[in-house]
């Protein structure tokens, strides 16, 4: 009998094969030589390419417990306080404010007097869009700060989604609104889930240096995220 270092290697390449033999799945009273039985697969998709479930599991669909976090944010804003801010507030979509195209004016039209350029912005501007100045809205977009420190947010841009607002795409003069909060007051930044700002919004073409800077402000009250 061969050894290795004195020991005699029967015993261990009997304890190989039985190790491979559990890993084949080969019973234990069968003979190791011969074609080896593996274990069962697990069971394949039907479908093309094995890659479409099969229709037991097509019939399995995923409910979402009752205390599941959505269940709890839809309770959370039916009761809570946001519900009681929103009554006071005119919902308008950024489809309402941008559902029409901008001409920006030539600097030569706003050198003109000012009561010119204010008379002729209401002819840039539609009508529908002018009656929502001075009212109570509510609003959702995504924000971008401009004046904030560690106690909260000043100011910022509400943009119509969040490639303008966080993959630099420029919106257009309509799809975004400027926000600052009325008073001293600050909000929270919610960086990547929309929110909805409650306050007075002002319409016009706004003019600094010959350009106009924007088309709406909004004297924010209160500041809501979605989640």
């Amino acid at each position: 009998m061969s050894t290795l270092r004195g020991e005699p290697l029967a015993p261990r390449v009997e304890a190989a094969i039985v190790t491979a033999s559990e890993l084949l799945a080969i019973p234990a009273d069968a003979s190791t030589t011969g074609e080896p039985q593996l274990a069962p697969q697990a069971p394949v998709l039907d479908g093309p390419g094995g890659d479409a479930p099969s229709a037991a599991l097509q019939a399995r669909t995923f409910e979402p417990p009752a205390d599941s976090n959505a269940a709890k944010v839809e309770a959370a804003a039916k009761t809570g306080g946001e519900a009681k801010v929103a009554k006071d507030y005119k919902p308008v979509a950024f489809t309402d404010l941008s559902g029409w195209s901008y001409s920006q004016p030539t600097a030569k039209e706003l050198e003109a007097d000012p009561e010119a350029v204010a008379k002729s912005a209401k002819e840039r501007i539609p009508a529908d869009i002018f009656a929502l100045d001075g009212k109570k809205i509510a609003i959702e977009g995504f924000m971008s700060p401009i004046d904030f420190d560690k106690t909260g947010v000043k100011s910022f841009s509400l943009i119509h989604n969040a490639i303008g607002c966080c993959f630099g795409m420029f919106p257009k003069m309509n799809e975004w609104v400027f926000v600052e909060m009325a008073g001293d007051k600050k909000c929270d930044f919610f960086a990547v889930e929309p929110a909805t700002i409650y306050g007075t919004l002002s319409v016009g073409e706004e003019i600094k240096d010959g350009y106009v800077v924007s088309l709406f402000r909004l004297k924010a009250d209160h500041v809501f995220g979605t989640f």
